[in-house]
């Protein structure tokens, strides 16, 4: 495959949803260790909300939110799991941009 990495996960996702066992085995294994990853996380620390952003996190999440939302509950512990959220960070792709934008602004407001 070739092109920017937004492409190319996009065209993994959609050979996986076509049929294509190599890509869905691929997707499978990123997924499945994404859900373990977070299901780790709310044993952890009992979040109610785990938000996932960036490019690819965002489009992984939109292609296979219950997929993931179920492999967090299958690693967490029951009561946690259920008392969790898994939603798409609403500050878009630029949300890292936006992040270093406001520390700069948050240094200034500090030192009034």
């Amino acid at each position: 495959m070739s092109g920017s990495e937004e492409q190319v996960l996009g065209t993994l996702i959609a050979a996986a949803d076509s049929g294509d066992a190599v890509a869905a085995r691929v997707l499978g294994e990123a997924v499945e260790a994404l859900g373990v990853g977070l299901g780790n996380l709310v044993n952890l620390f009992n979040p109610e909300q785990i938000v996932i952003g960036g490019w690819a996190g965002r489009r992984l999440l939109e292609a296979r939110h219950h997929a993931i939302t179920g492999l967090i509950r299958r690693y967490a512990l029951a009561r946690p799991a259920e008392q969790c959220r898994v939603e798409p960070c609403r500050l878009g792709d630029d949300a890292i941009a936006l992040g270093a934008a406001l520390l700069p602004l948050e240094q200034l407001l500090e030192s009034l």
